[in-house]
C-alpha cells in the first residue's frame, strides 16, 4: 500500500478537537484505485477564549459578567465526509458504532429472603379484669444488595450514505465532555468511476454541545447556582455560537 498527496487541514480549535484523515492506495477497482481513508482525533476541554470586557454583549452584561477568560469543550459533534467522483460502499465502511467505553451502573436489588422476629404476649389487657388474650408482635426484614453491572456506552453512530458519509460523536459517559484520542482508525474505503477523487471532511457542532470546563471570569458577587448555569448559557450563545458558524475543522483532499 502506497500513501498518498498529504490533505490540506485546517483546526480553528485544535485544543478542542483536532481532526487528520489519512489516504492509503490499497488496490484497484476497475482500473481506479482503492483508497483506505484512517481517522485520527483527538478531544479535550483545553480550548481557551478571552472575553474582553469591550466587546462583551449586551446580555452578559446585564448578568454581571465583567470579562475574563474560559476554557470549553463539546459533549458531541458530527464528522461528515463530502465525496466527489468516489464513494464509501456501504459493506466497505469500518466504523460503526465502534467508539465505546465501559460504564458501571449501581442496581439495588431486594433478595427473595425474609426474616421475622416476634413473641406472643398474654394477659390482662387493660382494666377489666375479664379481658384476657393473647398477640404476636413481630418484625420483618429483608436482605438489599447493589450489585454493580457494566454496561457498553457507544460514542459513535454511522449516518449518511456512501458519497457523504457522517459519523455523530456524543459523549455517554459521567465525564461532561468528550475527552480520548482515535488514532488511525479505519473509516472504510473509497471508490469511484472518474478521476480526480475529491474528500472533504468538516467537524460541526452547535452551541448547545459546547460545554464551559474552566473559567475566570470576572462577575458581580450575588451569583446563585441557577444564574450561573444561565451566564454559560450566554456565553456559549453569545461568544462561541459566532465562531461555530464555520466547521471546527476542515480536511481537502485530491486524489488524481
Amino acid at each position: 500500500m502506497n500513501p498518498l498527496s498529504v490533505p490540506k487541514i485546517n483546526d480553528r480549535f485544535p485544543s478542542c478537537i483536532a481532526l487528520k484523515l489519512h489516504f492509503i492506495e490499497s488496490q484497484l477497482v476497475s482500473s481506479l484505485p482503492e483508497i483506505e481513508v484512517n481517522l485520527t482525533l483527538q478531544f479535550s476541554g483545553e480550548q481557551e477564549l478571552d472575553l474582553p470586557a469591550s466587546k462583551l454583549d449586551a446580555v452578559l452584561q446585564k448578568l454581571g459578567v465583567k470579562g475574563g477568560k474560559i476554557k470549553f469543550g463539546i459533549c458531541r459533534g458530527k464528522l461528515k465526509l463530502k465525496l466527489v467522483n468516489c464513494k464509501m460502499p456501504l459493506e466497505k465502511t469500518a466504523l460503526y458504532d465502534e467508539f465505546k467505553t465501559s460504564m458501571e451502573l449501581e442496581v439495588q436489588e431486594e433478595t427473595g429472603s425474609e426474616g421475622q422476629i416476634g413473641w406472643t404476649a398474654g394477659g390482662t389487657l387493660g382494666s377489666n379484669p375479664s379481658a384476657t388474650g393473647t398477640g404476636t408482635v413481630g418484625v420483618k426484614l429483608s436482605d438489599k444488595t447493589t450489585q454493580k453491572l457494566k454496561s457498553a456506552a457507544w460514542q459513535v453512530h454511522k449516518t449518511g450514505g456512501e458519497f457523504d458519509p457522517q459519523w455523530q460523536f456524543e459523549n455517554k459517559t459521567e465525564q461532561a465532555i468528550l475527552r480520548g484520542l482515535l488514532q488511525q482508525e479505519l473509516l472504510g474505503a473509497i471508490e469511484g468511476d472518474a478521476m480526480p477523487y475529491d474528500c472533504e471532511a468538516t467537524f460541526e457542532a452547535s452551541p448547545d454541545d459546547v460545554r464551559l470546563t474552566w473559567g475566570e471570569v470576572m462577575w458581580t458577587k450575588d451569583i446563585t447556582r441557577t444564574k450561573l448555569a444561565v451566564i454559560e448559557r450566554a456565553i456559549a450563545l453569545k461568544c462561541i455560537k459566532p465562531q461555530l458558524k464555520q466547521p471546527m475543522s476542515e480536511v481537502r483532499w485530491q486524489h488524481g
